[in-house]
């Protein structure tokens, strides 16, 4: 699980990708929403501290749901409403 703080980090940059893949690197106001120093029409800067936080805190949720589908059993959610979906042990076939 992640704590609050890696939370908000991975937010902050699925954000920040979404600005610098869809409006060209210009801040707009949902981004504004999600990073305090952001100022609306300045280009968001890539930090290359901030890439490899980004990348290590993707790396620990690939290796969470990759322990999860090898253990088949759901990874642990605190206050969760949803039912887990649980790993199948086997798999059938699609004939």
């Amino acid at each position: 699980m992640l704590s609050p703080a890696a939370l908000a980090v991975l937010t902050l940059n699925i954000e920040k990708r979404h600005v610098i893949g869809h409006n060209l690197g210009v801040a707009d106001a949902a981004f504004a929403e999600h990073a305090a120093d952001a100022r609306l029409g300045e280009t968001v800067p890539l930090v290359s501290d901030e890439i490899l936080q980004f990348a290590e805190i993707g790396q620990m949720v690939v290796n969470g749901l990759d322990a999860w589908l090898a253990n088949g059993s759901p990874p642990p959610v605190e206050n969760s409403t949803t039912t887990a979906i649980v790993a199948s042990p086997t798999r059938r076939s699609l004939q």
